[in-house]
């Protein structure tokens, strides 16, 4: 059975299952360039500037490395965390070639709708 959200303030918790599909997607386009994801259900796709001058950006200020598509691995340091109100803040680790698990964070945040989630990519970052 797959793992459902929690709604549970101050903690940190593993990636629900239901989302992880949708957080492979998400990475794969950015790993594939497309730093806007327009198209992909349920994620609310960023404007030029947005995907394009910051995710891009900070991923090229990281070092010189290739980002990779998620590992089963990432699921294992990922975590979501209730918001307490309406949404759930996401930290997804990222992979590399040359590092495996990078110190790169995809931050996002998730809402319940009335058919699901909607997902919106807010940052790529070193914390």
């Amino acid at each position: 059975m797959a793992e459902l959200p929690i709604k549970e303030a101050d903690s940190e918790l593993p990636v629900p299952d239901a989302w992880r599909d949708t957080f492979r997607t998400i990475v794969a386009r950015i790993v594939a360039g497309d730093y806007e994801l327009a198209g992909i259900r349920d994620v609310q796709p960023l404007a030029a500037d947005e995907g394009l001058d910051v995710l891009r950006d900070r991923i090229a200020q990281y070092d010189d490395v290739t980002l990779i598509e998620l590992p089963d691995a990432a699921w294992e340091t990922s975590v979501a965390m209730w918001g307490g109100s309406d949404y759930w803040d996401v930290l997804v680790d990222l992979h590399t070639v040359e590092e495996g698990r990078s110190d790169l964070v995809l931050g996002a945040r998730v809402t319940e709708t009335h058919d699901g989630y909607s997902y919106a990519v807010h940052m790529i970052y070193v914390p």
